[in-house]
């Protein structure tokens, strides 16, 4: 019954959908809320005729008491004098005065209306209409008989004891309130109704016309996400969406810029790798060419000094092919580890080691002091002298002679590693968090020869990553670079 209205929903705007939600719901709770106020005014209405009826029969009670004491209640029976001592009642008039009451009383005497019917209150109670107080009121001996008032038959609903000097003498009874079907009392139960029905269609219509703007405006920052995706996908990484709020939806726009803002960047970060790469490629095939050139045309003689010429030009390419297949196969994740307890003060010593006589041959002093064994990280050992080498060559390649490199061991609470520091020269600050990003170079304009690739510190960057270690570049107080490297500690190591 349900999935045929769910799937025309569904095929509805949200902001439609929004509408008809709370249109449904606004409707609902109006509809509830007129039906339960006027099942309370009902019952409310039947109290308050109850209690107002109680207190005038507390004073009927006091009227009957004196009624008992002048001359018992032998004149009860005459129809009129029941009749006076509930009208002195009504208008809560003294004893003293129930014989002056007139026989139809006046307009407005004792706040009171007349009677519609001249003959109405010389009329018998019983003979009157079914809501009306008096009609529903009998008085009764201490035996229970009838002495005057409604038939014998009704039912009391409330009765109050007629006491004098503490002896019961009789009792007033006053008869259970019929259903409300009086033509003047469902007449004001209609007023009621009418009233409630238009106060509940105008809430409805302002709430239906609130629900509508509320609707619109809920769903106008989604349509223009909507829009700005599209351009998105059309290729405009540099559009961005109006935040209007600090709610959900003011997140999702906020996300959705960022995320915008991270695709222009790539974009961008993605032409210039295609640049650069192009001319760290082309750079070796232009100087293959020129040089296999030149022999063609006899300008320079084939010699094995022109063929080693060829070879360091080959070499070049070889390399840098080989440091962007390293690269490409570490950001894939799939650079092939092996993890062990490594000891990294023997992996320095190794590194220190190998790399020792190229650093007195440039002139520059590579220090690493005498280091306690011990430092066991959980590592691949292949690739952590692969990230030695690369900060190695690294600072040997960007170290000015006559300067130095150092090397140590660094050793905190629940991580190991190692520090490289070398001095002059350095590279600007602003420029430390690029020094990671492949084929850069703080210096555009050095020449190949003397500097690598500038695919170095990309893969030590993505060979730490994969060990769950941290990499940090910062300036040395030496006037140079300073790299920190801390890797995972090895279980049951110190």
């Amino acid at each position: 019954m349900f999935k045929p209205l769910l799937r025309a929903l569904s095929r509805r705007r949200l902001w439609q959908r929004l509408f008809l939600a709370q249109a449904l719901l606004v409707l609902s709770s109006i509809v509830l809320l007129v039906w339960v106020q006027q099942q309370r005014l009902e019952q409310g209405l039947v109290i308050y005729i109850e209690r107002f009826e109680a207190s005038r029969a507390e004073s009927l009670v006091q009227l009957l008491i004196a009624e008992y004491t002048a001359d018992g209640f032998q004149r009860l029976r005459m129809p009129r004098r029941f009749g006076r001592l509930i009208e002195a009642a009504k208008r809560d008039l003294p004893y003293e005065e129930v014989d002056q009451i007139p026989r139809n009383p006046p307009p407005g005497a004792g706040g009171l209306r007349p009677p519609p019917d001249r003959r109405a209150f010389d009329r018998p109670p019983f003979e009157r209409s079914g809501l009306a107080f008096e009609s529903r009121l009998s008085v009764r001996d201490v035996d229970g008989n009838w002495l005057c008032g409604t038939p014998a038959k009704m039912r009391a609903e409330h009765i109050f004891p007629i006491l004098v000097a503490g002896k019961l003498v009789g009792q007033l009874h006053l008869a259970r309130l019929p259903a409300i079907n009086d033509e003047s009392q469902l007449g004001f139960l209609k007023q009621q109704w009418r009233g409630s029905v238009a106060i509940a269609i105008c809430i409805l219509a302002a709430a239906l016309l609130a629900s509508i703007a509320l609707s619109r405006r809920l769903s106008q920052p989604l349509r223009d996400l909507e829009k700005a995706a599209l351009q998105i996908a059309d290729g405009d990484f540099d559009v961005r969406v109006r935040i209007s709020s600090d709610d959900e939806i003011g997140d999702l726009a906020r996300t959705f810029n960022r995320t915008a803002k991270t695709l222009a960047e790539n974009r961008q970060l993605r032409r210039q790798w295609s640049a650069n790469m192009s001319h760290e490629l082309r750079t070796p095939v232009t100087v293959l060419r020129a040089e296999l050139h030149a022999l063609i045309d006899a300008v320079r003689p084939l010699n094995p000094a022109a063929l080693q010429s060829l070879l360091a030009e080959v070499e070049r390419l070889a390399a840098l092919i080989d440091s962007l297949y390293q690269l490409s196969l570490s950001e894939a994740g799939a650079l092939d580890y092996q993890f062990t307890q490594v000891d990294l003060a023997a992996l320095l010593d190794q590194a220190y080691t190998a790399q020792f006589s190229a650093f007195t041959e440039a002139g520059v002093r590579l220090i690493f002091p005498a280091q306690a064994s011990g430092y066991r990280v959980h590592a691949d050992a292949r690739r952590l002298q692969q990230v030695l080498s690369n900060l190695l060559q690294n600072a040997l390649r960007y170290t000015d002679a006559g300067g130095t490199a150092e090397l140590s061991l660094l050793n905190t609470e629940q991580d190991c590693g190692f520090v490289l520091m070398d001095s002059a020269p350095a590279v600007p600050e602003s420029l430390l968090a690029n020094l990671c990003e492949p084929l850069f170079r703080a210096d555009a304009s050095r020449s190949r020869s003397f500097g690598g690739a500038g695919l170095g510190l990309a893969i030590v960057k993505a060979i730490v990553l994969a060990h769950s270690g941290k990499l940090t570049i910062s300036l040395a107080p030496q006037g140079g670079l300073r790299v920190e490297v801390l890797l995972p500690r090895a279980k049951n190591s110190k």
